[in-house]
C-alpha cells in the first residue's frame, strides 16, 4: 500500500459457506489500470504468485478462484475461495 496521505489502509473480510471460505482483501492505496499493467511490474508478480498459490491448494476447481478489481486512485479489492477440509 502507498504512503500517499490518507491512504495504507486494508480491510479484510471472511465469509464461511457449508465447504469453503471467501476471503475479501480491500485496500485504499493508488490502484493501478490492470488493463495496462504488464507481468513484468512488481505489482503482477505478486496478483500472479498469489494465483498459483491458490491453484496448488484448490487445484483447477474454478468455483474456488481468485478475483481482483483495482482503480487508478481508488485502491485494490483481491477475493479468493478455499475449500474448507475437516478431519475427523
Amino acid at each position: 500500500v502507498s504512503k500517499l496521505e490518507g491512504r495504507g489502509k486494508i480491510a479484510l473480510k471472511f465469509l464461511q459457506n457449508d465447504d469453503s471460505i471467501k476471503v475479501i482483501v480491500k485496500d485504499n492505496g493508488v490502484g493501478f489500470d490492470k488493463e495496462n499493467a504488464t507481468d513484468s511490474e512488481h505489482k503482477l508478480k505478486g496478483i500472479n504468485l498469489i494465483r498459483e498459490r491458490l491453484e496448488l491448494l484448490n487445484g483447477s476447481d474454478e468455483s474456488l478462484g481468485f478475483e481482483m478489481e483495482s482503480n487508478v486512485g481508488v485502491g485494490t479489492i483481491v477475493a479468493f475461495n478455499f475449500q474448507v477440509v475437516c478431519g475427523d
